[in-house]
């Protein structure tokens, strides 16, 4: 299973895949000690809000590549979804 946990054809491979997307803005790879991927991408949603993605190769075995993955928003309309409120107030501010 060589092919499988190959880093440099899944750099390859990546890189082709992103470079064919004109949505992807700022990609990024870079080799972690264990000899997996860390990828980073970021693209522009609606509403000026900016999507960022990562995965990182976090153990690599003979017949498996385990990875996270985590992403987060940025952006004026994502100000919106971390303003804090009380659980407890309706929409129009009443308890």
């Amino acid at each position: 299973m060589a092919w499988l946990t190959d880093s440099d054809r899944r750099e390859r491979e990546w890189l082709q895949q992103v470079e064919g997307r004109a949505v992807i803005q700022a990609p990024s790879l870079t080799r972690v000690p264990n000899g997996g991927l860390h990828l980073d991408w970021q693209y522009l949603r609606r509403g000026d809000v900016r999507q960022h993605h990562t995965s990182e190769d976090v153990a690599i075995g003979e017949h498996s590549i385990h990875r996270v993955h985590r992403g987060r928003l940025s952006g004026p309309v994502a100000a919106q979804f971390t303003a804090s409120s009380s659980p407890d107030e309706g929409a129009d501010g009443t308890r």
